[in-house]
């Protein structure tokens, strides 16, 4: 898997730009923080809390909910990224009432366990070397009882193709070097299959990189077998959004 630079221009960017205009892109990304939101109004906030977003890139999405949903609301909010850059972005904002942190989600680190009242994750999971220490974070940052709110892409058959080609057409070298021990050739078939598409990010790795190869059924089996078998959590929302192209998650912490 590619391990991601600090420097790289698909980092560093502006994650407000993503928002904005008319192009597939910039709509399919509106329409997905529509449906965050509106999952978020689905929890019973109580009047003051604590709200944890780790992936927070430039700190946007915090600061739409703070002036949405949260607005006039006694909430503290902390954003976590492996990106310094960014976070000089998003410490830029001048949010009021929120700190942003240097956090590393491939490595386990129980430094806030038990922390928030809300934590989010949108679109982070898929980037990260070893997504299951990353959850295994947002669960024990989380307050017992307290919900954990995350979106993942959906990689797998029809919807998969359509991203796999299309970020070819859209972006230059779209994959940096995860095919170059990997055939290309199998990987669209097993998206032509629909077969699972996880071995194709095996081994884990300790950096980050491109959506490839991340299974949401393998994730969903994971949170099953790991967490609501154990009776750690309870799945209060599990669906489809964007048009099956992203799948979303409302998790409550049971111990």
């Amino acid at each position: 898997m590619k391990h991601a630079s600090k420097t790289d221009e698909s980092v560093v960017w502006s994650h407000e730009e993503s928002y904005k205009g008319l192009g597939i892109v910039a709509m399919t990304h509106r329409n997905r923080l529509r449906h965050i939101i509106h999952l978020l109004h689905g929890i019973e906030n109580q009047e003051r809390g604590s709200l944890a977003d780790y992936g927070c890139s430039d700190g946007y999405i915090i600061s739409i909910l703070q002036k949405g949903i949260f607005l006039d609301r006694d909430w503290k909010f902390y954003g976590f990224d492996h990106v310094e850059e960014l976070l000089s972005k998003a410490s830029a904002r001048n949010l009021p009432h929120t700190e942003f942190h240097l956090f590393n989600l491939n490595a386990i680190n129980r430094d806030q366990s038990n922390n928030f009242d809300i934590v989010t994750c949108f679109e982070t999971l898929e980037h990260t070397g070893n997504y299951k220490n990353a959850f295994e974070n947002l669960y024990s940052s989380c307050a017992i009882l307290g919900s954990i709110v995350v979106t993942i892409p959906n990689e797998r058959g029809v919807p998969g193709l359509l991203k796999y080609f299309g970020r070819k057409v859209l972006r230059r070298n779209a994959y940096g070097d995860f095919f170059n021990s990997k055939s290309e050739l199998e990987y669209v078939k097993a998206l032509f299959l629909n077969r699972p598409i996880d071995v194709f990010r095996h081994p884990d790795t300790e950096g980050w990189g491109p959506h490839l190869g991340f299974d949401y059924k393998q994730f969903e089996t994971f949170i099953q077998d790991h967490f609501v078998k154990e009776q750690k959590l309870k799945i209060v929302h599990q669906g489809s959004a964007t048009i099956h192209f992203n799948r979303s998650y409302v998790f409550q912490k049971l111990g």
